[in-house]
């Protein structure tokens, strides 16, 4: 008895795990380029709002003689400031500081690269000076211009 050829249509193993690993593969590729592109739209997001706060400092120094006042001190995290008509980008917080004639605005993002105010994109006079300097015994206080207090050196006297 002659035993008839077989006529297989269906895939083999091997085949099916090759197209399985192929799909993954660019499911990874797609993943990888997704995530890059949320982050650089939430760091134009963070340089905008940056733009936007200064724009509104400008308006506002217009109109009061050139000079900021305190009350341009803000938070967004803390909720609004009458005297700038702005509302951040979603998932980001803003924080400007006055000091003397200058500004510092900062932006961060939890889900960005900017993380939280120590990786903050910056604009304006965001370094810090001192505006007052104590030392004795060791250690040393100091009042910054933005009014945060740091002290330094060996505490071990009191």
């Amino acid at each position: 008895m002659k035993a008839s050829p077989r006529n297989n249509k269906a895939f083999t193993i091997v085949e099916l795990l090759i197209v399985i690993v192929v799909i993954a593969i660019l499911t990874t590729v797609v993943i990888i380029g997704y995530n890059g592109l949320q982050n650089n739209a939430r760091g134009a997001s963070l340089l905008s709002d940056i733009d936007s706060v200064e724009a509104e400092l400008a308006r506002y120094a217009t109109k009061n003689g050139g000079s900021y006042g305190a009350t341009l001190n803000w938070d967004s995290s803390a909720g609004s400031n009458s005297n700038i008509n702005f509302t951040p980008s979603s998932g980001n917080t803003v924080i400007v500081s006055i000091y003397g004639g200058s500004y510092c605005i900062k932006a961060f993002n939890p889900q960005s690269e900017s993380k939280n105010i120590n990786t903050a994109k910056k604009k304006g006079q965001c370094t810090l000076y001192w505006s007052s300097i104590v030392a004795s015994f060791g250690h040393s206080c100091a009042i910054s211009t933005v009014g945060d207090a740091y002290c330094w050196g060996d505490n071990g006297s009191g």
